[in-house]
């Protein structure tokens, strides 16, 4: 979709909430491009946006989403390997269902960092256990 006619789309949107004085929530996008800042430093296919898996996830088998799945499980495993005491561990069964939680949070949120989606996972299993 070129540039104008998403710009046009949003507008539409937008217009019957302005109507309905719904205060909207303001997102400030990041020089990146992001709607926020990463939580963690990161290295690699974390830093883009979760429109990016979005897009490489379409086709689950496919190269470029095999990929993305082990970005995302590399990262799962480092905080299985530094880990505090006392947390519990993602055991590898586990990796359909969080490849699906990263899926459904970039498809609510494509302009937040990929890292910070899989952070927050992490966080909040770490809370849980």
């Amino acid at each position: 979709m070129k540039p104008t006619a998403r710009l046009f789309a949003l507008i539409l949107t937008v217009v019957p909430f302005a109507a309905q004085a719904v205060p909207l929530p303001t997102v400030v996008l990041q020089p990146n491009g992001m709607a926020e800042p990463l939580i963690a430093p990161t290295l690699g296919f974390g830093q883009r946006p979760c429109k990016d898996w979005t897009q490489m996830r379409v086709k689950k088998t496919a190269p470029s989403s095999i990929l993305a799945a082990q970005w995302a499980l590399g990262y799962f495993s480092a905080f299985n390997a530094f880990a505090p005491a006392g947390h519990t561990d993602f055991a590898p069964a586990d990796s359909k269902t969080l490849m699906t939680t990263i899926d459904a949070q970039c498809a609510q949120h494509p302009l937040v960092p990929i890292a910070n989606v899989v952070h927050r996972i992490i966080d909040g299993q770490a809370k849980h256990h």
